[in-house]
C-alpha cells in the first residue's frame, strides 16, 4: 500500500480542486458548510478560502480528510474597530435606503474597493463595518477532498 500511496495525485498550487467542508467556531456553531449541496470548487492560489486552509489541502489526495483548526490571526483577521464607520446617511440618496445586513461596494480614497456591511441606521448617519464577518472568530475546518480537477 505504501509504494502505491507514492502515486496518488496530490493537490498543488494552482490546482483547481472540489471539495467538501464543514467550518465551526469554537463554541461549535456551523458558520458554513457544503452539507448536502455539490462540492466547492476553489482553485488553490486564488485567495478563495484561507491561505493557511490552502497550504493544508495542499498534498491531500482525493478521498482524504483533513481536520484544520485556524485561529482568528490565521483565518480572517482580527476584529479591526479602524473598519468600522459612520457615514452621512444622504450619502444613500441615489441608492435604495439602507438596512442593516446590507452590503456595499465604498470607493476608498486609493481607489481600491472595500465590502462594508451596515450595522446601523439613524436619523442622519449610517454605520458601516468592513470587517469579514467571521473576523475575530477561530475556526475549526473539517475538509474533504472529492477531486483534483485536470
Amino acid at each position: 500500500m505504501e509504494k502505491q500511496d507514492r502515486y496518488l495525485r496530490r493537490a498543488r498550487f494552482g490546482d483547481t480542486i472540489l471539495i467538501h467542508y464543514i467550518a465551526k467556531l469554537s463554541n461549535g456553531r456551523i458558520v458554513a458548510s457544503t452539507g448536502d449541496k455539490s462540492p466547492a470548487k476553489i482553485t488553490i492560489g486564488n485567495d478563495e478560502i484561507p491561505r493557511r486552509l490552502e497550504t493544508r489541502i495542499i498534498g491531500m489526495a482525493e478521498g482524504e480528510d483533513e481536520k484544520v483548526f485556524l485561529p482568528a490571526a490565521k483565518a480572517y483577521g482580527y476584529y479591526r474597530h479602524d473598519l468600522v464607520f459612520k457615514v452621512n446617511k444622504q450619502r444613500f440618496a441615489n441608492l435604495n435606503q439602507p438596512e442593516v445586513g446590507a452590503e456595499y461596494e465604498i470607493k476608498q480614497a486609493n481607489g481600491k474597493s472595500l465590502r462594508a456591511r451596515v450595522t446601523r441606521v439613524e436619523d442622519s448617519e449610517v454605520t458601516l463595518d468592513a470587517n469579514h464577518e467571521l473576523a475575530g472568530e477561530d475556526i475549526l475546518y473539517e475538509v474533504s477532498l472529492v477531486k483534483i480537477c485536470r
